[in-house]
């Protein structure tokens, strides 16, 4: 009985994370697919062991706001404005805790790099409502 209780009260403290595909929701209709930046950007290799981000590739996409290497992690490549990339997926990630319920988007996506496919994700923001950030389409870096 004790083993129970503790077992029960280590999954409480810790957590819950569940990760979906949202890609064929409405809401997302136009993000995805072959785009083009707007603005310049850099892939970054992220050290990230956060819960909400497993599942997603180790690349991350930021703006570039006038820097030359990146804002956070190890630079992988710097993209122009103009530049091609694919965004393949929508991803919803839901955390449970004991003291919190959030909610963390994000668009999964690839750029050639030299011949060579790099996937990267792009944070759209966190939400406690289960529902993507209502301005998320204001801050996307592609058309």
């Amino acid at each position: 009985m004790n083993n129970l209780l503790i077992c029960s009260l280590i999954i409480l403290l810790v957590g819950c994370t569940t990760i979906k595909n949202v890609s064929d929701s409405s809401q997302f209709e136009g993000d995805i697919g072959i785009k083009h930046l707007e603005k310049n950007a850099f892939i970054c290799t992220v050290d990230n062991n956060a819960m909400f981000t497993k599942g997603l590739p180790v690349n991350e996409l930021y703006e570039n706001h006038g820097f030359k290497s990146c804002p956070r992690g190890m630079d992988v490549a710097s993209l122009l404005k103009g530049a091609k990339i694919k965004v393949s997926e929508a991803s919803h990630s839901s955390h449970f805790g004991l003291v919190s319920y959030t909610d963390h988007w994000y668009f999964v996506g690839s750029a050639d790099i030299g011949g060579k496919m790099v996937s990267f994700y792009y944070y759209l923001g966190l939400t406690t409502d289960g529902k993507p950030p209502a301005n998320y389409k204001n801050n996307l870096l592609w058309h």
